[in-house]
């Protein structure tokens, strides 16, 4: 049953409710009264996530990514421990700390690398290039994402979002034609309508298509209006004549999608 509520609490993570939490927080305290300190560590880790995707206390998070770090380390799994450096990074990230969050980023990499893990590996590549494209080093941020790309065999999230990256890269050195064809790649992997995770850690993309095809100045004008009400005022064109709205949290999503309608 602990298990069970692992699994539940994992599924509705990326969009978790109070109840997901108290989930998670049961599946801890049955996992541990049963002697499973790996798997009540991988509950922790789910439950430090639920957290920052509530909008709670990165203590209480950080508190419990030590604990199960702590029980990966005395049951020798070693998996777990690259899974709570891991979730180091997203906490630091969260925080905005990326000098902590690069830190813990590079040894997460360096353990999921030294299992040859299919998803660690790839996956934690593209999120410490975004780190370090934020960190301003552009040349190292390059070398991340190709080689996250290179590590991807049907990772198309990772894929589509480290080509897009590359592009604007790309485009910021005045290089248009490797931008066009990252990009056009990126376009390629991702679907461009309906309501997609981003990668912002706490919000949501949600990609709409126009009904003639055609926009007018005072329709975009509204587009730009409900950006800044319901995200953060950033929009994405795609060359597919759709049009996206990016960072708009969990609980406006319902409310975006009916005022689009």
């Amino acid at each position: 049953f602990g298990r069970a509520l692992l699994a539940s609490a994992f599924v509705e993570s990326y969009a978790p409710s109070p109840a997901t939490k108290e989930r998670a927080t049961k599946s801890v305290e049955l996992l541990e009264s049963f002697g499973d300190w790996s798997g009540a560590g991988r509950a922790r880790l789910i439950l430090a996530f639920i957290e920052l995707m509530l909008g709670g206390d990165p203590d209480f998070a950080e508190r419990h990514i030590e604990a199960a770090d702590t029980a990966f380390a005395e049951g020798g799994d070693h998996w777990g421990r690259a899974l709570a450096s891991l979730s180091r990074f997203r906490l630091s990230l969260h925080a905005g700390s990326l000098k902590r969050a690069i830190e813990a980023g590079h040894d997460a990499l360096e353990r999921f690398g030294a299992l040859g893990d299919p998803w660690g590996l790839p996956w934690t590549t593209m999120w410490l290039g975004i780190a370090t494209r934020m960190m301003g080093d552009i040349r190292s941020a390059r070398k991340l994402f190709e080689a996250a790309i290179a590590a991807s065999e049907e990772l198309d999230y990772v894929r589509c979002y480290s080509h897009a990256e590359l592009g604007c890269l790309a485009a910021l050195e005045g290089s248009r034609e490797a931008a066009r064809n990252n990009l056009d790649i990126a376009e390629e992997l991702a679907p461009n309508t309906g309501v997609h995770d981003s990668l912002a850690i706490v919000a949501n993309a949600v990609g709409f298509a126009l009904r003639t095809g055609r926009i007018t100045g005072s329709l975009l004008t509204r587009i730009a209006d409900l950006a800044d009400e319901y995200g953060q005022g950033r929009t994405r064109t795609t060359t597919q004549q759709k049009m996206v709205i990016l960072d708009v949290p969990d609980e406006r999503v319902e409310d975006l999608v009916a005022a689009l309608a």
